[in-house]
């Protein structure tokens, strides 16, 4: 299994390599520009500028919420089946399990996003100590009590959107992109309690709605898992 997870990182590597660091550069690049912006502000910080709540009117927040969300999918689009279509017929013929396969590629899609989530907030940390913009702040935490729980929530939200790209684009790799962005969008402009999507605004963070995206994150492993198994690449 490990040796199967190194192959396939680095095959996938050589895949999305440019868009990764394309998109990653563009966000980041955005991030620093926004926050000297910021300098002169004492009251909104670099991290509300992305996460705060976009359905207020705000249209430029509701755009950077977006371009964040959307960058994994956009990164990511076909290449897992791109992936496996090069070389599934070599790793059958050593005899690997199938579940191996499956198991991999959701191992693949969580480096994907936790190396995302990692670099862009620590890039917004950066920048908001080099230029001593206001610090994070939601849910009665703040600093780096606000950090660690704002990483899982980012990363529990891309991993399960790419998830659902995935599951999608096993039968159509539009509709694994079109679908997760509408989704996004539905989430930035309507409050539906229901929507496990809702904890990537800070502005609507709960524990409930936390544990309603884990849960569904859960749920979408064991959904890909299934699909993955009755719908593998021949």
């Amino acid at each position: 299994m490990k040796r199967l997870f190194w192959n396939q990182l680095l095959y996938l590597w050589q895949i999305i390599r440019f868009r990764f660091i394309c998109w990653l550069s563009l966000i980041c690049f955005s991030i620093i520009f926004l926050s000297t912006q910021l300098i002169n502000s004492s009251n909104t910080s670099i991290f509300n500028l992305f996460f705060a709540d976009t359905s207020q009117g705000a249209s430029f927040n509701f755009i950077l919420w977006l371009v964040y969300f959307l960058i994994p999918l956009l990164i990511v689009l076909n290449s897992f089946k791109l992936l496996w279509q090069t070389t599934i017929m070599h790793l059958r013929g050593l005899q690997i399990p199938p579940k191996n396969f499956t198991v991999v590629t959701m191992l693949l899609m969580g480096v994907i996003a936790f190396v995302y989530v990692f670099v862009t907030l620590l890039v917004m940390l950066l920048v908001t100590a080099l230029f001593k913009l206001p610090s994070l702040s939601f849910f009665d935490l703040t600093d780096w009590q606000a950090i660690p729980l704002l990483f899982i929530n980012n990363f529990l939200g891309i991993y399960l959107i790419l998830l659902l790209q995935g599951t999608i684009g096993k039968f159509n790799s539009a509709l694994g992109l079109i679908i997760p962005a509408s989704l996004l969008i539905m989430t930035s402009l309507l409050k539906w309690q229901l929507n496990p999507l809702n904890n990537l605004i800070i502005m609507r963070f709960n524990f409930p709605g936390f544990l309603l995206l884990l849960l569904a994150t859960l749920i979408m492993v064991i959904v890909y898992g299934i699909i993955d198994h009755f719908f593998s690449v021949d």
